[in-house]
């Protein structure tokens, strides 16, 4: 239930069945409210819609069912509508008005528009009259003479529009636009800032509220049953008249008109049993109202709960049929390029036996094979460094640092329990627009140090979140650029790395003996995702994993101990297998990069040593390429620059510093160790011309250019 505010305006809707109230909502909210154009009708139930009429107000519009609804009885809609409005009435919720919707299109006012006017006098109650707008409708579809003549009608007769007039109900002509259905709110919306809406209280609540009425006692429950009692005196009367005359028609052996006399007796009776439940209904009291109409909410959540879970259901199944198609088609890609690979061997094979004695000259050259790309070497330059921004952040050890493709967010993990989002503005300062709460401080069992590990789709757009004891997490980014939690996995994650095509996530649940696990769907996190292997890291070859991260190219490399373990992950199995072994000349490995191009790799344990660098050669294996000696120990980072020219680390209470390469090799090319700053992360802007460096409490960015 809406709680009400103080400059709120509550606006009650009533009419018959397409007398416009839909319409008008529409006009108002710019919401599509449900438009019955037909007999039958579109409001059920009592629905509310708002909008803001203009700052500082807000207006809230009570759609009501019609007592000529086609699917319900009148004590059905008065005991839907006296529910609301006893129910508000309690939570101090007051009407400012009420408009009564007319067609003045209709030639004549119908037997129910007469039912809804008398209906609406016993609702209000004479005090309340004043605050009515008897509100007409379709002047476009009828001759102003015309409807000026029906108007006239209706004011002039006392038992249409002539009683609520006489006792101060307004009347509003209301011309289908917008600036016609703001016009007529406007008489409930105080024109000066300070004035409070006036409110009323309705007769209906006063006598289910205050007096603890049932419906059948109130003044509205009485109208409806003194017009269900004289509809059922007139029935039983006629049901006399129809047995009087199948006697007649069975003695004069008119079988037939007896038949038929018997089926309207039939249709009579269930009529007048009817009507005696209607009566039975109303005798109910406020808190029954109450109950029943809370009893409806939860079968229509119910109901809405089971038509999600069914369209989740579908979606997944087709998710699965895609998936399980695009890996049919992969398997085939696989068969023929073996099949061509073996017809090629075969053909090979047979001229080898048709020519065994050859010229060198005519000797069939060996099968041609693409040669590796070659790493172009940077030409000898100069570099240029700046610290041209610094600002407070909040007070928190940053474990993860972040940019999305396009540079436009930069997302930072924390070692309390959740996530910030820095927005870049246009002149390239960095703010924080959204906070992630990740976990409860409950949970939360280690403060301050805990380690938090933060992985993101290629794209941008999702990212996993996971902690020491604490289940994985992931947030998708909506249309608006803000993050919201998806869903929540059944394991947590010590280390976790996003495959280049944002489909698989592959994580290590512990640091000592845990399991290489591999998620499929991280391309999807609004359907849940599937776990299709897991492995313990002993497989690999080691206990301990400290690090990992993806290729471009596909190939996962896992520090385990003192080596590093490259992997294939088979998208046809979907399994991780090992490839390569890259030993270390540390004692242990702890931090991984890999350059864009995904053909260099860089690897540094804690203590003073080498950065190691490995890189891809022509056979497809890695071998490594130079040793880096860092200035001092505990590297805490390395990132490399977008075109890997640029090679920078972090050191855990020291500073931080920057390799170049050039045609020579490897250099230094800055060292910021006198500083005594303690960084936590770094990253490169996706355009490479600035890195940003996480401290304790301060962002600081430096700009990179070339001379």
């Amino acid at each position: 239930m809406m709680a009400g505010e103080t400059k709120d305006v509550w606006v009650a809707l009533m009419g018959v069945t397409g007398s416009g109230k839909s319409t008008f909502i529409s006009h108002c909210t710019g919401q599509k409210a449900t438009v019955g154009n037909g007999l039958q009708s579109c409001t059920r139930n009592v629905e509310v819609y708002s909008f803001t009429y203009r700052p500082g107000v807000m207006v809230h519009l009570v759609d009501t069912p019609g007592f000529d609804d086609t699917n319900r009885q009148d004590g059905a809609v008065l005991g839907e509508i006296s529910g609301w409005l006893s129910k508000t009435y309690t939570e101090q919720i007051y009407l400012s008005g009420i408009l009564y919707f007319h067609r003045i299109s209709d030639i004549r006012m119908q037997g129910t528009g007469k039912m809804n006017m008398w209906l609406l006098r016993k609702l209000c109650g004479r005090e309340a009259v004043n605050k009515v707008i008897l509100t007409t409708t379709m002047w476009e579809l009828v001759e102003e003479k015309t409807a000026e003549l029906r108007l006239k009608e209706m004011e002039e007769t006392e038992e249409f529009w002539g009683y609520m007039k006489k006792n101060g109900a307004g009347v509003h002509r209301h011309y289908n636009n917008k600036e016609s259905a703001l016009h007529v709110l406007s008489r409930f919306v105080p024109q000066e800032l300070n004035v409070e809406p006036e409110v009323i209280k309705l007769a209906i609540q006063t006598e289910l509220a205050d007096d603890h009425k049932t419906l059948d006692q109130t003044g509205a429950g009485k109208m409806l049953n003194a017009e269900w009692a004289q509809e059922k005196e007139s029935l039983e009367n006629e049901l006399v008249q129809v047995r009087e005359a199948i006697k007649t028609a069975t003695q004069e052996r008119d079988m037939t008109m007896a038949k038929l006399l018997q089926e309207q007796q039939e249709e009579m009776k269930q009529s007048v049993e009817r009507m005696r439940v209607e009566q039975e209904k109303l005798r109910v009291t406020m808190e029954q109202l109450h109950a029943e109409r809370l009893a409806k909410m939860k079968e229509m959540l119910e109901q809405q709960r089971d038509a999600t879970d069914s369209l989740n259901a579908d979606l997944q199944q087709k998710e699965r049929q895609r998936r399980q198609e695009q890996k049919r088609h992969e398997e085939e890609k696989l068969r023929n390029k073996k099949m061509a690979a073996e017809q090629q061997k075969t053909i090979r094979d047979l001229t080898a036996k048709l020519s065994p004695v050859q010229s060198p000259s005519s000797a069939e050259p060996p099968p041609w094979t693409p040669p590796a790309p070659q790493v172009q070497k940077p030409a000898e330059t100069s570099w240029h460094f700046e610290h041209i921004q610094s600002q407070d952040t909040i007070f928190s050890h940053h474990w993860t640092l972040d940019f999305t493709p396009d540079g436009k967010k930069l997302i930072a993990g924390h070692s309390q329990k959740h996530i910030s989002v820095f927005s870049r503005n246009d002149q390239g300062h960095y703010n924080i627009t959204q906070e992630l709460k990740c976990w409860s401080k409950s949970m939360w069992k280690r403060k301050g140090y805990s380690r938090i590990v933060v992985t993101m789709r290629p794209d941008g757009r999702t990212i996993a979140v996971s902690a020491e004891n604490q289940r994985i997490r992931l947030f998708e980014m909506d249309g608006s650029g803000t993050f919201r939690q998806t869903q929540k996995l059944d394991q947590k994650a010590r280390i976790m790395a996003s495959s280049p095509d944002g489909e698989y996530l592959v994580s290590v649940t512990e640091y000592i003996d845990g399991k290489v696990q591999v998620w499929r769907g991280f391309d999807t996190p609004s359907l849940p995702m599937e776990r299709v292997e897991e492995k313990d890291v002993n497989h690999f070859g080691g206990s301990i994993a400290s690090a990992m991260a993806f290729s471009s190219d596909g190939r996962l490399a896992l520090v385990l101990s003192d080596k590093v373990i490259i992997c294939a992950l088979d998208k046809l199995t979907e399994s991780l297998t090992k490839t390569q072994v890259l030993p270390s000349d540390s004692d242990s490995v702890e931090k991984l990069a890999w350059t864009p191009d995904g053909r260099t790799l860089a690897a540094s344990g804690p203590r003073k040593g080498h950065v190691q660098i490995w890189t891809t050669e022509r056979d497809g294996q890695m071998r490594q390429t130079a040793k880096l000696d860092q200035p001092i120990d505990y590297c805490r980072r390395l990132c490399f620059s977008p075109d890997g020219n640029l090679l920078a680390a972090a050191y855990e209470f020291q500073g931080w510093c920057m390799w170049k390469r050039s045609q020579d090799g490897w250099s230094m090319a800055l060292q910021r160790l006198e500083d005594g700053w303690d960084p936590k992360a770094l990253a490169f802007h996706p355009d490479g011309k600035s890195i940003v460096l996480m401290y304790m409490k301060n962002l600081f960015v430096w700009s990179i250019g070339r001379k």
